[in-house]
């Protein structure tokens, strides 16, 4: 591949989250079945599905907590000059979920749990110990951003303080440090091999972090995901094996080894990323929001459909190209 230029990749990475999470939006938790027979197949942004509760009345191209949270991490470490404060993310995440209509039908259980606890008075490093979805690895890829996975001190450091009020436990900083040394890998040149090598070494390196509550192994489920999508294979067998052996659901070590799969199977391409998330069944957003991220920190924002991102930025009123500026100031 040719090299991209590093801001290109950063706002590819950026939109990539929000490509992938719109792609997804209107088939999360649907089984692969229930997509074939709802929807034949998804190629193109739509709209929430009236049978969904969870995608009901959303627009076409409309983003989801994915998406509002990946924005929220980035103006935590713009405001508070290249690192991550814990308690800012917090005032956000509630700021956003008591101002935003549809916070309900999205929010993760892990996330709803934990923030009870910290309106309770439990202390922040408590109120996420039995969090184990992905809401930590979802929202994680600016840390992958702006944190070389080359310094594995402060790399962690910043990965581990995303992760601590909602998901503090072995498995979803596992995940998390997976998502996010995929994402800086790329961004520093990387290719698809070093992404999933490095992405592994990381898991292996989140996973003694916080407290144990699962034997996990997400380095792996990556290795096994990535058999898998490598395997000679129609699309639509590739797809079903990583639904029905990998997982697609909200489990940490079922979504970030899945995400990792469709990025490395789509070689990159950000938009056949995001068409293989929505279909593969389950959490199709988070998948794709992750998964097309890495993606377009791989390719950059040129891989991208134009019309595509235009109608996902109109639809979110959403300003990627500022906060990738931003965010170039701490990398």
């Amino acid at each position: 591949m040719e090299s991209v230029d590093t801001y290109s990749q950063v706002l590819g990475a950026l939109h990539g989250i929000s490509l992938g999470d719109a792609y997804g939006m209107p088939t999360e938790m649907f089984t692969r079945e229930d997509i074939q027979k709802k929807l034949g197949e998804v190629n193109c942004l739509l709209p929430g599905q009236e049978c969904s509760e969870i995608s009901r009345g959303f627009l076409a191209g409309e983003t989801t907590d994915d998406t509002a949270f990946s924005m929220i991490l980035c103006e935590v470490i713009i405001e508070n000059h290249g690192k991550v404060d814990s308690m800012c993310m917090v005032e956000k995440i509630k700021e956003w979920a008591n101002n935003h209509t549809k916070s309900q039908n999205v929010l993760g259980p892990s996330t709803k749990r934990a923030f009870q606890k910290i309106e309770d008075g439990e202390k922040l490093e408590v109120a996420g110990q039995y969090g184990t979805t992905n809401g930590a690895a979802m929202r994680i890829l600016p840390v992958g951003i702006v944190f070389d996975y080359r310094k594995p001190d402060i790399f962690m450091k910043n990965v581990v303080a995303a992760c601590l009020p909602t998901h503090n436990t072995n498995v979803a900083i596992s995940g998390a440090m997976a998502i996010a040394a995929a994402v800086s890998c790329c961004i520093r040149g990387g290719s698809l091999n070093d992404m999933v090598t490095e992405s592994q070494k990381a898991a292996k390196m989140g996973a003694s972090q916080g407290y144990h509550v699962s034997e996990a192994d997400i380095a792996t489920q990556i290795e096994l995901a990535i058999e898998l999508v490598s395997a000679d294979k129609n699309w639509n067998e590739i797809l079903d094996d990583v639904y029905n052996i990998i997982g697609t659901g909200l489990a940490t070590e079922q979504a970030v080894p899945a995400a990792l799969a469709m990025a490395y199977y789509a070689a990159g391409d950000p938009m056949l990323c995001a068409k293989c998330c929505a279909n593969v069944g389950g959490d199709t957003d988070t998948i794709g929001a992750m998964a097309c991220g890495i993606c377009g920190a791989y390719s950059g924002i040129s891989s991208f459909d134009s019309s595509s991102l235009q109608t996902i930025l109109t639809v979110n009123h959403l300003d990627w190209a500022s906060v990738a500026k931003q965010l170039m100031q701490y990398i």
